[in-house]
């Protein structure tokens, strides 16, 4: 396996940045090169909140393959899912809202509804080709996987596009 470290919400991001930034110097109207973290260290932030991460610098989408890189950890739930408006009559939480609760205990609580309850498995395991919690099989599939595992390049690790991934699905 390959390191990597991956940061969740505001705190995560920040801490982060501290392992992954690049200890070049560079000047304020020219870098030297590609930023380049200690032992090849992999990075990705999780995050929902699309417009929190346009104004970060260091990290780049996973979409356009940067390094480091964000995910937007809900993506994969798209605005008429069935999964969402279950999630959002039952519990009150909407998947899609921008702004909402951002930290790790949050993103913790949407996996365990999707852990414990049954109901909630089924409908996602319909809309997702049965992928009982959809998030985290994202989270990791087309972000962490990636990063970590020391393999050849195949067609699930080379491209990592959430559209594609949400596609497999259906």
């Amino acid at each position: 396996m390959k390191p990597c470290l991956v940061g969740i919400g505001g705190a995560g991001r920040n801490i982060l940045g501290q392992f992954l930034d690049s200890q070049d110097i560079n000047l304020v109207v020219y870098e030297f090169g590609d930023h380049l973290a200690f032992g090849g260290a992999k990075g990705i932030w999780l995050d929902s909140a699309s417009q929190e991460v346009a104004r970060h610098k260091l990290f780049g989408s996973l979409e356009a393959g940067c390094d480091p890189c964000y995910i937007i950890s809900h993506d994969v739930i798209e605005a008429g899912s069935v999964t969402r408006d279950y999630i959002r009559k039952i519990y009150g939480f909407d998947l899609k809202a921008q702004g909402y609760d951002r930290r790790a205990e949050y993103l913790k609580g949407i996996f365990e509804i999707f852990d414990l309850d049954a109901e909630l498995k089924e409908v996602a395991s319909q809309e997702f080709r049965g992928e009982k919690n959809p998030i985290p099989s994202y989270i990791w599939k087309k972000g962490i996987r990636p990063l970590t595992t020391i393999s050849k390049k195949t067609e699930n690790n080379e491209d990592r596009k959430h559209s594609q991934f949400r596609h497999q699905w259906k």
